[in-house]
């Protein structure tokens, strides 16, 4: 099927779509991680229980 310009020009789509959420909830998910990671290495700093090499 081969659809001509103006055709093409009125398909109407996407919207929210469980991709969308999923991107949403990953995005969240990272942004969570990271600061678990800078709070834990700031409460490490601040009470020196730093390991040693």
């Amino acid at each position: 099927m081969i659809l001509e310009k103006e055709e093409l020009a009125l398909i109407d789509g996407g919207g929210l779509t469980a991709t969308f959420f999923n991107s949403l909830a990953r995005l969240g998910k990272t942004i969570y991680d990271i600061g678990y990671e800078v709070g834990s290495s700031v409460r490490r700093l601040l009470g020196r229980t730093l390991c040693k090499i």
